[in-house]
């Protein structure tokens, strides 16, 4: 398999791109686990004040 000098060496640029690109789609996924997290904790403690309360 031959490879170009440009998959050895990707510009600068493209690196940026890449790295930014893939920074985005963690901070995504990351903010949807918070999220799930939250809305998973918030249900806990809705159904504990629940059994407090009754």
């Amino acid at each position: 398999m031959l490879r170009t000098k440009a998959t050895w060496l990707p510009s600068y640029q493209e690196c940026i791109s890449n790295f930014i690109d893939r920074a985005i789609a963690l901070e995504k996924y990351v903010f949807k686990s918070i999220r799930a997290f939250v809305k998973s904790k918030q249900k806990i403690s809705y159904s504990l004040r629940i059994d407090y309360l009754a």
